[in-house]
């Protein structure tokens, strides 16, 4: 009777030791925006026939920077700063800023 409690002990501590160091998905575990591994894009200028179109070519340069920086390729929290604002450059429009921007990652990695 001694023996079996003997083992039972020991299956039970080595079970408890195992667990100790078994790794533990936190509660914020899964598809999240990590600021910290984002960033800024160098300014950039987009140019169009108006300042919608120079505005969404300067955005499309921007973001294809930022999700070229994120490993997942998905920018998240993505913030425009238009430093020079839309106006007339020799027969079109022309727009210049950067981006801020986290990247959309799995933190359960």
């Amino acid at each position: 009777m001694l023996r079996a409690r003997l083992l039972q002990m020991t299956v039970l501590l080595a079970v408890l030791a195992i667990a100790a160091y078994a790794p533990v998905a936190s509660a914020s575990c899964g598809i999240q925006c990590v600021l910290t591994d984002g960033g800024t894009t160098p300014t950039a200028g987009g140019i169009g026939n108006d300042c919608t179109s120079a505005t969404n070519s300067l955005k499309s340069q921007l973001q294809s920077y930022a999700s070229g920086y994120c490993p997942s390729r998905v920018t998240c929290q993505s913030t425009v700063t238009i430093t020079i604002a839309c106006h007339a450059d020799g027969t079109g429009y022309s727009v210049s800023g950067y981006e801020t921007f986290g990247c959309q990652e799995n933190t359960c990695l």
